[in-house]
């Protein structure tokens, strides 16, 4: 133990032979001076904390006397004197509660005499009490002061002389007086009395003694004497009341704030937990004081702690934020985080550890959500179909993270390979790179910018960039986080859109052209029929050295090319009826090579190149030949220094790209059809207008330019497609494609028979244009047939009543007032059921068919007709 002040001026006021030693109430040595240590039995290090008996060597103290007798280490013979005297008095330091009792060992000279030494001793104690700074005094059996120290004298501010003999009644309180009379009386009877008082001083304030009474062991039964000893504890008590409240307040502290804390012993025993623990965890304060911390661990908990926790604890005093996991009543789990000091007492040694437990179940909670948000953001970042990314903004600008989409769009194998590509190598444009700098550093974010990439292989392709520029505000580095998508597909629709934006308003031209067409056709065409038709009467009337022979030819070429300029109008229109067969179009090819080649002239070569086992398709062929016929003149008026018409076939299957990037072609054969030529060929701006109505490039008033609008209206009609390929000064290509069908082609006929054919059947002949009704009537006649004529059908089904059984065809007009030519015939047919029919019309407006072509079976003649056409048209529907 560190010695108190009052022990430190007792050892210094005694001589250095005297032996001193300070005991506890149980006669343990807890403070000893230089000369104890020579009289001692034991080595010095073994003194402090063992008994005085044995130090001493006999027995001096026992706990159950409260006076003690004196005693000498040698009861003396005239050989050999006593050699030491040992003395016990009770003894109060106020400072240290442990001191109960002094002994003192004082060496015996045989030469010194023992009225000596008392004398000598009596002075020492007297100078000590007058230093110590304590009240010391001693009082008789009729409380009077025998003896005061100056602290005492001081107390009650008199002279030494002006208190001894005086009793302590008249000095102090009444109060102080009675209480003093009581433990006077213990004290005379040689038992300690102690007790606290309250007085006050000289200023006015109230101060706390603490006053310790002790019997003189020295006294006889005559003169009974004890010692006063007080101390001014007002401090003391100050401080105690101070301690006392940071206490409550550390306790109150300890167990209501929502922290979990705890305090361990050195064997890892709990000695004190917080009711923040006890609540968490479920547990009474009784089931848990005492036992072994280890008790409410998990077992990898309780592992760590003893292997791990408590010895780096004792080791280095402390430990920071290691996981626990404690057990709670219910057997549930709670993860804390354990951070514990370890305290120590006067002697260095380990006493206690205090710790405290922060609940991490959230914590725990939230890094789960945590890692499980960024595995699923890992998750989504590397399954998404778009390019993720993340670089600086300096120059060329460096790749920082990257999913594996955006590596594979630009055609690396790995992210890795596409970290080491400076950004601005992708870039096609470096425009583009700059403008998306820009707009970062003016607005902080890109928006559906859309540029040009560059993939590994060197092929680009376009994207849609959406970026934000983001700065750390600590360390003032930028950034960009941006999503790339392939826009490829999306520019590809939108290409195609147009196109069939376009197609739409192609379609809308040409129905605008169509219902104009179609208005005039029906008078139109029959006003040709007569004019042609009587063109024909008059050339077969006149020889051919008549001099009117030349111009009535020059009044049918008239007529014919009004009429080619209408059946153009209802063709590119897609108005015109047409009859399709199964054909193969290299036969058409065939039967109209040499009229192409007198179309095209001498200085182009034609060049057929067919492919053989041609699929069949279904088609007219007459508008077929047409279709070569248009496409042969555009070609011819390419090439006016000649060159080479090349016109090809070929069986087709497209692919699942091809299909994909083009919605309007069907997954089906086709038979493609090309016209190739090498003439001047077309820029974009021409190939953007080719197929528009009345465009030419033509000089005025040589060309329609319904020439390839009607090739486009025949072959959508034919439910077929074109492309065009055309560079200028090399020549151009138009590939025709058209549906195959499974069907045998058909034989086909003539198309230009040379003999007109004849009969000898009964006609029913109905039209309302009298001149159209009138030539029809004389070229049958002229044929050998029987004919009747009926201006309507109200007229015809009245004639028809009268010879009906003579009539063996109906050739009738299609467009009529009241009744139109379909009417009529299904009213005659319930009456004669065998009667055959032959339609005429210039625009049939889809009675006798369906998006212009024919229903089954029925037989059509197209106006203006000529003597040909007629006797031909006529003969076919007659021998079906």
């Amino acid at each position: 133990m560190r010695p108190t002040p009052m022990v430190i001026s007792l050892a210094d006021e005694h001589p250095a032979n005297v032996a001193m030693f300070l005991l506890d109430d149980r006669g343990q040595i807890l403070f000893y001076n230089t000369a104890a240590a020579k009289v001692a039995s034991l080595q010095p290090e073994e003194i402090l904390g063992n008994s005085i008996n044995r130090v001493a060597g006999i027995h001096l103290f026992s706990a159950e006397h409260s006076s003690f007798p004196h005693f000498s280490t040698n009861n003396g013979t005239a050989d050999c004197p006593p050699s030491i005297h040992w003395k016990i008095e009770p003894f109060g330091d106020f400072q240290d509660d442990r001191a109960r009792y002094l002994a003192l060992g004082i060496p015996v000279s045989p030469i010194v005499e023992s009225a000596a030494v008392a004398k000598d001793s009596l002075h020492h104690l007297s100078k000590l009490a007058n230093k110590i700074p304590v009240f010391v005094a001693l009082l008789d059996d009729r409380n009077r002061f025998l003896f005061a120290n100056q602290t005492a004298v001081d107390f009650f501010g008199l002279q030494p002389a002006e208190i001894v003999g005086r009793p302590f009644a008249e000095l102090i309180d009444h109060e102080i007086d009675q209480r003093l009379l009581k433990f006077a009386r213990r004290a005379l009877d040689g038992k300690l009395a102690r007790f606290e008082t309250t007085r006050r001083d000289r200023i006015g304030r109230d101060r706390v003694y603490d006053v310790l009474l002790i019997p003189n062991s020295g006294q006889t039964e005559d003169a009974r004497t004890f010692f006063m000893i007080g101390q001014d504890i007002t401090d003391k008590r100050i401080a105690e009341n101070a301690l006392r409240q940071s206490e409550e307040r550390h306790r109150f502290l300890y167990n209501k704030t929502p922290v979990m804390l705890f305090s361990i012993d050195a064997a890892g025993r709990i000695l004190n937990v917080s009711d923040y623990w006890l609540d968490e965890l479920g547990y009474t304060r009784e089931e848990v004081i005492g036992r072994e911390t280890t008790d409410f661990l998990g077992y990898s908990s309780r592992r760590e702690m003893n292997e791990k926790i408590l010895p780096a604890l004792f080791r280095i005093g402390q430990c920071k934020n290691v996981e626990c996991r404690f057990v709670k009543k219910t057997g549930e789990i709670k993860d804390t985080l354990l951070s514990a000091i370890a305290e120590r007492d006067g002697y260095g040694q380990f006493t206690r550890v205090l710790a405290v437990l922060i609940d991490i179940e959230d914590r725990l909670i939230a890094e789960d959500a945590l890692l499980e948000s960024e595995q699923k953001y890992h998750s989504l970042l590397e399954n998404i179909a778009v390019g993720v990314y993340r670089t600086t903004i300096d120059e060329p600008g460096r790749y920082l993270q990257a999913n594996s989409a955006l590596a594979h769009m630009l055609g690396y194998d790995s992210v890795d390979q596409l970290l080491s590509i400076p950004v601005a190598d992708l870039y096609v444009d470096p425009a583009e790179r700059k403008a998306v700098i820009e707009k970062l550093m003016e607005h902080g974010e890109v928006k559906d910018f859309e540029l040009r990439l560059r993939r590994k292989d060197g092929s680009s392709f376009a994207v849609s960039c959406n970026s934000r520029l983001h700065r750390d505000e600590k360390t003032g580095n930028q950034w960009i986080d941006g999503v790339i998508k392939d826009i490829t597909e999306r520019k590809q629709a939108e290409e195609n859109r147009r196109q069939l934006e376009e197609q739409l308003r192609q379609s809308q031209k040409m129905e605008a052209v169509g219902r104009l067409a179609g208005g005039i056709a029906h008078d139109f065409n029959n006003i040709l029929t007569g004019i042609l038709g009587y063109a024909d009467l008059m050339l077969a009337s006149v020889g051919d050295g008549n001099p009117l022979r030349g111009d009535i030819q020059e009044i049918k070429r008239a007529g014919g090319r009004a009429a080619d300029l209408t059946r153009q109008l209802l063709a590119f229109s897609r108005k015109q009826m047409i009859c399709p067969v199964v054909l193969n179009v290299n036969e058409v090819i065939a039967h109209s090579q040499n009229m192409l080649g007198r179309i095209i002239g001498e200085d182009i070569a034609l060049r057929v190149t067919a492919a053989p086992d041609l699929r069949p398709i279904k088609a007219d062929a007459g508008q077929l030949e047409q279709v070569l016929v248009n496409l042969a003149v555009n070609s011819r008026d390419a090439m006016p220094a000649g060159g080479e018409l090349l016109v090809e076939t070929a069986n087709v299957e497209f692919g699942t790209m091809y299909l994909r990037l083009h919605p309007e072609v069907a997954d089906r054969p086709y038979v493609m059809l090309a016209v190739s030529d090498t003439g001047c060929g077309m820029d974009a701006e021409v190939k953007s207008h080719l197929f528009e109505p009345f465009f030419t490039t033509k000089p005025k008033d040589k060309g329609t330019g319904l020439g390839l609008a009607t090739v486009y209206g025949i072959v959508t009609q034919n439910n077929g497609f074109l492309h065009v390929y055309s560079e200028v000064g090399i020549g151009t290509t138009i590939k025709i494609y058209l549906p195959c069908v499974d069907e045998p082609p058909s034989h086909l006929r003539d198309l230009h028979p040379e003999e007109w054919p004849r009969g000898r059947e009964t006609i029913l002949l109905v039209e309302d244009e009298d001149m159209v009704r009138t030539f029809a009537k004389t070229i049958l006649q002229r044929q050998g047939y029987t004919v009747y004529e009926a201006t309507n059908g109200g007229e015809a089904l009245l004639l028809m009543q009268k010879i009906g059984d003579q009539v063996d065809l109906l050739f009738t007009d299609v467009i009529m007032p009241n009744l139109n030519g379909k009417e009529l015939y299904q009213q005659l047919r319930r009456l004669h059921s065998g009667l055959k029919v032959l339609y005429m019309s210039g625009y049939t407006e889809s009675v006798i068919g369906t998006q212009g072509l024919l229903d089954e079976g029925i037989h059509f003649l197209q106006k203006p007709f000529n003597i040909k056409s007629l006797a031909g048209k006529v003969r076919e529907a007659l021998d079906d």
